[in-house]
């Protein structure tokens, strides 16, 4: 009976506190000019329902109908943030009223994270216990790779999808209100406000913000409002789910990769919004890109949105279609807006071309060239002699790029396929027996290009 009463004393507990960040949020709210409440309408009928939850009695409702209403006030604060900057720039406020609302909305924010935090403690799949925070203490995590903060997965199965049960942030376990396949908190809509807000806190230092959203990926959900702009755009074939540990299903995928795509450019949009708004978008780069082609899994059809284009392949693959993409970069003021460049460069280019923007010293235990006199259109542009990938699934694969040469290697198909990409960007002719000396050449390269590792190992060569 004890343990039942203290129980319940802590519930009571944390509903008193859920009524003091209610009134905050109604003082916040209140104050907000009209151009504001429109953003903000949604954060206020989540207290609204917070507050009437409570007068119902704490018994009548559970943590994850809380946490659920809190984490849609989060989401609407980190919006809030950004039209805040955009009508103090605009004159719709005064700088006496911004810097009263934006204090009062830091306070707000930081105290709903603190209740949203103590509930998740409390919780797990209903129970109240006190140890769901775990902490980390692997050399893998970002904080002990130079990061400062971080929200995201460390668990490469559970970011497959988008309504996990939980996310780490830095080192604590974050609970969130997805228990037992309940989709209420889109993870995608987290790393947003993360974003949003890590960079109006940092807006008067320099920062490094690394954003790699999930979405879209082959799990194709989106929350219900997205995907119902394009239900019934597209004649569907569903996607049913084979397993406990497969993709969960979806009546309307075309629809639903579409909704995603949708959400993330908004959202991208919100953080290029921001940076205007603050005025330090002509003092930030923003680097988009991906990690590598289209793929078919999940329900995904590329070939109906032609998402490689006149590439051959996709994900998996290392003809162009599964590891050639674009690579949008902005700058205001520094690099020319609209111009295409055909500069061949990779991922290993980045971490040299980013410590060269940010004047710190180059890396030398380093295959990557800076692409910055590219961007700049300043100076002469280093080239790689040659780029060079592997692939471990599906039998062992190669590849080079040596100018305008791309050698592909299929070990299980014992294949060696040569295509002059300037003439045959869809890699369709291979003119391996035409050009035996560029063959050889390459061939060479193949066999040099890469370090013997008992982890990565490759069939024995053929060729």
């Amino acid at each position: 009976m004890r343990r039942n009463r203290n129980r319940g004393y802590q519930k009571l507990r944390v509903w008193n506190d859920a009524i003091n960040y209610y009134v905050q949020t109604c003082e916040v709210f209140r104050n907000f000019p009209y151009e504001l409440k429109r953003v903000a309408s949604q954060a206020m009928a989540s207290a609204d329902s917070v507050h009437r939850n409570i007068a119902e009695g704490y018994c009548r409702r559970s943590i994850r109908e809380y946490l659920h209403f809190f984490n849609i006030a989060l989401a609407s604060l980190g919006e809030s943030v950004s039209r805040l900057h955009a009508c103090l720039k605009s004159k719709q406020i005064t700088e006496e009223q911004f810097e009263r609302l934006d204090k009062l909305t830091y306070k707000l924010e930081n105290g709903l994270l603190r209740l949203v935090q103590g509930l998740e403690r409390k919780r797990d799949q209903g129970k109240w216990i006190d140890h769901l925070i775990v902490k980390e203490s692997t050399t893998g995590i970002p904080n002990e790779q130079g990061f400062d903060q971080w929200l995201g997965y460390l668990n490469q199965h559970n970011a497959h999808f988008y309504y996990p049960p939980f996310l780490r942030r830095n080192q604590e376990k974050m609970i969130l209100d997805n228990q037992d396949g309940e989709r209420n908190v889109y993870s995608h809509d987290l790393f947003t406000h993360f974003a949003l807000s890590f960079i109006a806190e940092n807006k008067d230092r320099p920062f490094f913000l690394y954003l790699p959203y999930t979405i879209p990926h082959a799990e194709l959900l989106v929350p219900e409002e997205d995907l119902a702009e394009f239900r019934g755009r597209y004649f569907e074939k569903p996607y049913n789910k084979r397993n406990e540990r497969d993709y969960n299903s979806q009546e309307f995928p075309l629809a639903a990769f579409a909704a995603m795509v949708t959400r993330m450019d908004s959202d991208v949009g919100k953080i290029v919004d921001l940076l205007h708004n603050l005025g330090i978008d002509d003092d930030t780069v923003i680097f988009f890109s991906s990690d590598n082609g289209p793929h078919g899994e999940g329900g995904a059809d590329p070939d109906f949105f032609h998402s490689s284009g006149e590439l051959r392949g996709m994900k998996r693959d290392l003809y162009e279609g599964g590891i050639r993409v674009p690579l949008v970069v902005k700058w205001p003021g520094k690099i020319e807006a609209g111009r295409i460049s055909d500069h061949v460069s990779a991922f290993w280019d980045m971490m040299v071309t980013c410590a060269e923007l940010a004047g710190t010293d180059v890396p030398k235990d380093t295959d990557g060239i800076s692409f910055v006199p590219e961007l700049l259109g300043k100076g002469k542009q280093e080239q790689h002699g040659y780029l060079y990938w592997e692939f471990h699934e599906r039998g062992g694969k190669q590849a080079v790029r040596k100018g305008k040469w791309k050698a592909v290697v299929l070990f299980r198909e014992k294949k060696f396929e040569l295509y002059n990409l300037d003439v045959d960007p869809g890699e369709t002719r291979n003119v391996a027996l035409r050009f035996p000396e560029v063959a050889e050449e390459i061939k060479q390269i193949l066999k040099e290009a890469r370090s013997e590792s008992p982890h990565w190992e490759l069939p024995e060569m053929f060729y």
